[in-house]
């Protein structure tokens, strides 16, 4: 049955953080309510309903819910609009006119994004700042008297409903442009299924980290106008320090990351004060704690479950998703059992940092590694994490047809690491088992040269990853012999390149297969669209290439200018195809009745019972029905009550 699709918008207050909490746990905030609802299945006929007026009738039957970040209207539909105000009908289905521009590489936000396309229709950027004003109830309390909000409520109210509808109106204008929802309906389903399911947290246990973290941060940072003379009395007087610091031998011109992980690293010259500060500076700067709080905030209280943290095509390049409020993509890595977990929770539990800093280090270093085992199975379940192994290599290689890495995926009693190590110096692969340093070194090769980097970049990056010194001719050496045992992988880079330029230029025939992907160029806009193995297509918008300067930009989501290359392109390509892997085995795995709750680039994370792994990993192993049997996929699975890595 085809039910009548309404654009809705709402308008909102609250005593909340919608930034902070996300749109669930904003909806569930006592405090949030809404000023006004604009809705049309015509843009020429928008109406408005308000707090008190009956239930409009078009909302009594089934309808589709058209919005722009439609997780926000269907938030507040579900927990405000439904409970407090009679409405007792709920979406069938929704369409999502944000999800539709980053699907094709375009602005997110509704007034860029609009402009950007040229619609007839244009969101009241003016009125935006009355909006802002009015969504804090902190500082916007009409009931108030005497105040200036008392005083103008009526006007204000006028120009707030103005502006629902008008973002209304931009709404259908853009959906027209598109020509209706061209996102997998299937993929958009499922996306709405795992974001709704949300992911089991341990409030609890990370209040408690919280505290603590905030208790040994004080603590340390007490301790440096002791080693400072009294000169650097807080951890947030940077410019204080970095002088102290200079002072004391230390090379670095900033306090970034980098450079003070650097400098730890090789500390010759600087005092023994010195290197201890730049360790409390370490601890002080890691933002990754904050999301402690934010767990303990944003899980919604009924069942401890955080929702909303994947935004489906949020990386626009790839179509990958992007992560929202604790990012679940850039968690920390924690590797131990969970009775070491356990361990590690009651020591936090019981204010006992000195026996975690004796045992396992330094207790803010481990609390920030704790931030993934937060996530974990309810009682009585577990969960299931199958991760697609080394997919990214696996994909470059299969998409390049590059046959010799392909069989050595392939092959079980063959290690690629041990046989790149075996390359790189000449000496048979089985001199190079796991923990040696030439099978580190030939891993990162593996992993890292596969969308052409250069030897500086692989040099800096396996001395900050796993520590190996190169200089610059070993670290040429090493690319080079990538490039020459996997030849078909840089030749791949320059079809690309010479596709992506030739379509820009050949007006009579702009379209060009390379491989397994075809890429064309759309005349009238000047966009170029690859089409994928899977039939997903990734866009560039305002392509454009310089002879004179052998370049290729286009016009990225944030309306900058946008460099490609071909290794560049080789790198959003393999991502965006091992992403429609990852979907294709997370649909057959919602199609088998798995629970997903979470997912991260090449991995699933299944809610369930410990006698479900061995269906997950095969599911996860089988190959897309779009990819042939050269596609030498392999899943690691294991099932743990804890998210660990």
């Amino acid at each position: 049955m085809n039910h009548p699709i309404i654009h809705v918008d709402f308008e909102t207050r609250s005593l909340a953080s919608l930034q902070k909490l996300g749109t669930w746990a904003y909806s569930l905030d006592a405090s949030t309510d809404i000023w006004c609802m604009s809705y049309a299945t015509d843009a020429d006929d928008v109406r408005t309903w308000l707090p008190g007026d009956p239930v409009p009738d078009i909302f009594t039957e089934p309808f589709v819910l058209a919005a722009h970040n439609y997780r926000f209207e269907a938030a507040i539909w579900a927990n405000i609009l439904m409970p407090r105000y009679r409405f007792s009908v709920a979406p069938a289905a929704y369409r999502c006119t944000m999800v539709t521009a980053m699907r094709r590489n375009l602005p997110a936000a509704l007034a860029t994004l609009a402009e950007r396309l040229g619609v007839d229709q244009k969101k009241d950027v003016t009125a935006s700042r009355m909006m802002v004003r009015m969504a804090n109830r902190k500082t916007y309390e009409p009931t108030k008297a005497g105040s200036t909000a008392h005083k103008n409520h009526a006007e204000n109210m006028k120009t707030l409903i103005a502006y629902c509808e008008q973002d209304v109106r931009t709404e259908m204008a853009i959906e027209k442009h598109f020509g209706g929802f061209p996102v997998d309906s299937t993929e958009f389903r499922l996306d709405q299924k795992i974001n709704d399911n949300g992911v089991y947290c341990d409030v609890a246990a990370a209040k408690t980290i919280d505290k603590a973290v905030r208790q040994e941060a004080k603590r340390q940072a007490e301790r440096l106008p002791e080693l400072t003379g009294g000169e650097v009395t807080t951890g947030r007087q940077q410019a204080k320090m970095l002088g102290w610091l200079q002072t004391q031998g230390y090379p670095g011109s900033d306090l970034q990351a980098g450079t003070v992980r650097a400098s730890l690293a090789s500390p010759s010259g600087m005092t023994t004060e010195a290197m201890e500060v730049l360790r409390i500076r370490q601890t002080l700067a890691l933002g990754s704690l904050a999301k402690y709080g934010v767990i303990a905030t944003a899980a919604d209280p009924s069942d401890n479950r955080m929702r909303g943290l994947f935004q489906l095509y949020g990386a626009s390049q790839t179509g990958r998703w992007a992560g929202r409020l604790v990012q679940f993509q850039n968690l920390p890595r924690m590797s131990l059992s969970d009775e070491s977990i356990e361990s590690i929770l009651k020591m936090f539990e019981l204010g006992n940092l000195d026996a975690i800093r004796v045992i396992f280090g330094d207790p803010l270093e481990i609390a920030k590694r704790m931030i993934r085992p937060m996530f974990c199975a309810p009682e009585g379940k577990v969960l299931i994490v199958s991760d697609l192994a080394q997919i990214e290599c696996r994909v470059a290689a299969w998409l390049a047809g590059c046959t010799r890495l392909i069989d050595l995926f392939a092959d079980s009693n063959r290690d690629p690491y041990s046989e790149m190590a075996g390359e790189i110096y000449h000496r048979p692969a089985t001199e190079f088992g796991k923990g040696t340093e030439g099978r580190q070194l030939g891993k990162a090769c593996i992993l890292g040269a596969g969308y052409g980097m250069g030897k500086d970049k692989f040099a800096e990056t396996v001395r900050s990853t796993i520590g190996i010194e190169l200089d610059a001719e070993q670290s040429g050496q090493i690319i080079d012999t990538y490039r020459s045992a996997f030849e078909e992988i840089p030749a791949f880079w320059r079809a690309l390149d010479r596709a992506f330029a030739d379509v820009t230029v050949d007006m009579a025939n702009p379209v060009r297969t390379v491989g397994k992907v075809l890429i064309r160029r759309n005349a009238n806009t000047g966009e170029v669209v690859v089409t994928l193995p899977s039939g997903r297509t990734l866009h560039y918008p305002n392509l454009k290439f310089d002879p004179k300067e052998n370049s290729l930009t286009f016009l990225t989501a944030k309306n900058a200018e946008g460099y490609l290359y071909g290794g560049k392109l080789c790198e959003n390509i393999t991502q965006a195809v091992a992403r429609d892997v990852l979907m294709d085995a997370m649909i057959r795995l919602d199609e088998d009745g798995h629970k997903i709750v979470g997912h991260v680039h090449d991995e699933v994370l299944v809610e369930g019972e410990p006698k479900a792994l061995a269906t997950v990993n095969q599911i996860m192993s089988t190959n897309p029905s779009w990819a042939d049997s050269d596609l030498p996929l392999e899943a690691e699975t294991h099932f743990s009550r804890r998210y660990t890595k």
